[in-house]
């Protein structure tokens, strides 16, 4: 029996949320998905994900973006894959995303390019 991958999907464009959890589920991941900040740290520190894909930009929410769960990730759940979607990237985006050791992913790439991506990361065993 295999291990499912847990992903976190933070994305306020609900096309895009359902079309990746829909993907995801349908490629046997567990997916859980927020449309605030809020649900997304609240979320993180309910259970760890194995992969967390993040947009850059949250519409209608201010000073709210992907970078912003990357940190909080990144000191609770080190070893968590961020990926960090934007459709408005800027080199200065690119750079702190990479400074925080997440992946830079822009929405007019191939879908299917980062399903695959995701899909190959190995979960972590789940503690009982």
């Amino acid at each position: 029996m295999s291990i499912p991958l847990h992903v976190l999907i933070m994305e306020h464009d609900l096309t895009i949320r359902l079309a990746l959890s829909h993907a995801l589920k349908s490629r046997g991941a567990d997916v859980y998905s927020c449309t605030s900040l809020k649900c997304a740290l609240e979320a993180i520190q309910d259970r760890p994900f194995d992969v967390i894909l993040a947009d850059l930009q949250m519409s209608g929410q201010e000073s709210v973006d992907g970078l912003n769960l990357l940190k909080v990730v990144r000191k609770i759940h080190p070893k968590t894959h961020v990926i960090i979607m934007t459709a408005y990237s800027s080199d200065e985006a690119e750079a702190a995303v990479d400074h925080y050791g997440g992946t830079h992913w822009a929405k007019s790439w191939d879908l299917e390019e980062l399903l695959v991506s995701v899909m190959a990361i190995s979960p972590e065993p789940q503690p009982i």
